[in-house]
């Protein structure tokens, strides 16, 4: 029996573990080759509006590089509403390197998809013992449309540094199972703490853990009693050998959680009832599915609706439900299909929507990690169908790779700029609200405060709340319209169901009513915009400034000494406000206080 393989004999096993395999130089040149055409096209993409600012283009301790004081906001940011250093250094390299050049960054996405592309080889062949087993879990992983959100987005870094050190830490671990190095032991776990600070989602690494316990088990002890074999193994994933696993499992979740709940990512019970998070997580354990098999409608964004949630979440539930139980049935007669079902259902957990992050329902990027049990069920499949006919498995695998080769190819065009990639989301659904307002936001930018109007109305028609009011209030703004843009900013501070808009709305009425020459009205609604929202400094200084033009510099020191308690950096600015408009608001605001000063002090004279 070939020593690189996890398993020995497994009853009902597809194909035969063969002696002195060896993981095919060919076949990775071939693979390697296939993802340099198909993702070829995002060399020439730009960076988007979706998160790239806060990642790169406007993040001052990103684009400036590495440097001690970048290194030290790396570990203490929660920018992004993530805890992730390992991905802020590793942005800062790219900076350090070559600056912000949108190219090259997808460049090295491209790559460390390559790289986890063969691991995934190497973790299939590992546990199939079979090169062509390998090579086509690592083709149906690598090249399916799903990857193409991870690989075509400068963003999602995090997620294939995630992947490859959680990988990396797997198959070091299965190495020390074997030989007992502690140096072995020590490495995965430090892999996988790289792969927690890169992003939360390898938090089920302990279950995985779990899983490749069963699968040996099971494929040793084909008659042992199924129970008590599970049994055994749970017992061993709670051993003295797992708990620096769990412990870094459970505080990255702990540090997560409050993470995103501070920052406001995380969806309150109000917000989003937890029955209908329960029937949108059994739905999109069976959208996935059908995506994977049918990758016809994909998308950057997916929102989250309520119509049929019910009937749907039911309906999946019992289908899900059905084939577990199978899995458990039969785990002694095929156990690598039980693994690869099993892997899906649990590395999809941490993201499959219990925990409510913002207005999604699902999307293609989670499913990177989770592939991996659905890609290995597919090659087993082919395997199976090639030992029968060897025609028809050619046939299969041409149009397999041809579809999804193709698909991934023209889909990544559609990240070649933020327009297009927007575009691509409402033409799959036109009712999309949250795409609606990013394209209303986008032409309103490029000056078609038109055409922004016709989103942001829409928008309105669909979710009158303070956002819609906020956004239309500003097309109006920037057609001239002022009274208008003021009535509606007013309408979205009358609303208390979304306090981020609602502090927007208050400055903007503000502004509206200096731009009216009315400096109390402007007054008024400033001064409630710092009380009702201390952390959003423009608010604060857009008083003090008032109060300074009124000549009322008293009033104005005690607002500024407020807004003065907190730190007046970056990053505070970016989770606050538009970075641009507030380093616009403070310049002219110390430019103003600076000949204020020097009036009254020409008077004293």
């Amino acid at each position: 029996m070939h020593k690189s393989s996890i398993l020995t004999t497994i009853k009902g096993h597809p194909y035969p573990i063969k002696k002195n395999v060896r993981p095919a130089f060919l076949h990775i040149f071939l693979l390697v080759t296939l993802l340099l055409l198909v993702f070829l096209p995002t060399l020439k993409n730009s960076f988007v509006y979706l998160d790239d600012g806060g990642y790169l283009w406007d993040n001052v301790f990103v684009k400036t590089g590495l440097s001690l004081e970048n290194l030290k906001w790396a570990f203490q940011s929660t920018t992004m509403a993530n805890w992730h250093p390992v991905t802020w250094l590793a942005h800062q390299l790219d900076c350090h390197v070559y600056g912000l050049m949108p190219g090259a960054h997808h460049a090295v996405n491209l790559i460390l998809h390559i790289v986890n592309s063969i691991l995934v080889y190497r973790l299939a062949h590992k546990l199939t013992g079979t090169n062509l087993a390998a090579l086509l879990t690592a083709l149906l992983f690598s090249i399916h449309p799903q990857k193409v959100e991870v690989v075509a987005w400068a963003s999602e870094k995090k997620e294939l540094l995630c992947f490859m050190f959680l990988m990396l830490s797997i198959m070091t671990f299965l190495k020390y199972q074997e030989n007992k190095k502690k140096r072995d032991y020590v490495a995965s776990i430090f892999l996988f703490a790289l792969s927690l600070m890169s992003k939360p989602m390898s938090v089920t690494l302990p279950g995985m853990l779990f899983l490749f316990d069963l699968l040996k088990s099971f494929s040793q002890n084909k008659n042992q009693f199924a129970v008590k074999t599970f049994l055994d193994n749970l017992w061993r994933a709670f051993s003295l050998e797992r708990i620096p696993y769990w412990a870094l499992s459970l505080a990255s979740s702990w540090i997560t959680m409050n993470v995103q709940s501070a920052s406001g990512a995380v969806n309150s019970l109000g917000k989003v009832h937890l029955f209908a998070r329960l029937c949108n997580a059994a739905k999109s354990y069976l959208v996935y599915l059908l995506d994977t098999l049918f990758p016809v409608n994909l998308a950057c964004h997916y929102h989250f609706s309520f119509q049929g949630l019910l009937l749907k979440g039911i309906v999946s539930l019992l289908i899900i439900v059905v084939i577990t139980f199978l899995s458990f049935k039969y785990i002694t007669k095929y156990t690598l299909y039980s693994f690869s079902w099993l892997w899906y259902l649990l590395t999809l957990l941490p993201v499959i929507g219990i925990v409510s992050i913002g207005t999604m329902s699902h999307a293609d990027r989670y499913m990177y990690l989770p592939s991996i049990g659905i890609s290995l069920l597919g090659a087993l499949i082919l395997s199976e169908i090639k030992k029968r006919n060897g025609t028809f498995f050619i046939s299969i695998l041409l149009i397999l790779v041809a579809c999804f080769g193709y698909t991934s190819h023209q889909l990544t065009k559609t990240w070649q700029n933020s327009e297009s990639l927007v575009s691509r989301a409402l033409d799959v659904n036109p009712e999309n609200p949250d795409m609606l307002a990013v394209m209303g936001t986008l032409l309103l930018k490029s000056g078609d405060a038109k055409e922004a109007l016709a989103c942001f109305s829409k928008l309105h028609s669909l979710e009158p709340q303070p956002r819609s009011f906020y956004l239309l209030g500003l097309a109006y703004k920037a057609m001239g319209k002022i009274e208008e843009a003021r009535a509606l900013f007013i309408q979205g501070i009358n609303r208390y169901d979304d306090h981020f808009y609602r502090a927007r709305c208050l400055i903007e009425a503000g502004h509206c009513s200096e731009q009216l020459s009315e400096m109390e009205e402007a007054l008024s609604y400033y001064t409630v915009c710092y009380q009702d929202y201390p952390d959003i400094k423009i608010g604060q200084l857009k008083t003090a400034k008032v109060l300074i033009a009124q000549g009322k510099h008293s009033e104005a020191l005690k607002v500024l000494n407020i807004a003065m308690r907190f730190e007046l950096n970056a990053e505070v600015i970016r989770q606050n406000y538009d970075t641009e408009q507030v380093e616009k608001e403070i310049q002219a605001l110390h430019s103003f206080l600076d000949k204020q000063i020097s009036q009254s002090k020409q008077m004293e004279q």
